[in-house]
């Protein structure tokens, strides 16, 4: 059976699902002592529902918030990348373009030729290609992080730098 990661993030980062669907964590601390949680909670619902309706689609919604010590923690879940990078960029996050693919689907659309040949090899893998910088959970093993600089920090999360990284994960 294969191993399952799980989404406890401490820093703005992304969580990427087997699925293609995939979680964003905001966090971010505030000087200010008047943020609640309910406060907080409308405000993005209101945010997520104007996004959903243009877009026509439930493409995103929120997982969780909370507000504690004057740190807000949102974690906002996608059902595809591109309403991620919509919604989602600002100075939060710094990634501008991300595939996930199953390996067969990679190796059809020529991105396996620029993996070591051990990782094209993994057959039963995903593949995320991302453009950009940031802290990247997957829901299964990372079993190669390749790329400029990109650095895998653990069995299941990527420290990806600038320019372009490919994960394999289970």
């Amino acid at each position: 059976k294969k191993q399952t990661g799980d989404f406890k993030p401490n820093e703005n980062s992304i969580y990427i699902k087997r699925d293609g669907t995939l979680e964003s964590a905001i966090i971010s601390g505030s000087q200010q002592a008047y943020y609640n949680v309910d406060g907080l909670k409308a405000f993005v619902q209101k945010e997520i529902d104007e996004y959903n309706l243009a877009k026509g689609a439930q493409a995103v919604s929120i997982v969780s918030a909370e507000v504690e010590n004057n740190v807000i923690k949102l974690i906002l879940s996608y059902s595809d990348a591109a309403s991620m990078l919509e919604l989602a960029q600002d100075d939060t996050l710094k990634i501008t373009a991300l595939q996930v693919l199953s390996m067969k689907d990679a190796k059809a659309a020529g991105l396996t030729a620029v993996l070591s040949p051990e990782a094209a090899k993994k057959k039963s893998a995903h593949l995320a290609v991302i453009d950009g910088s940031g802290y990247i959970y997957t829901e299964g093993k990372v079993l190669f992080a390749e790329g400029q600089a990109v650095t895998k920090t653990g069995d299941f999360t990527v420290n990806a730098g600038e320019g372009r990284s490919y994960i394999v994960f289970e």
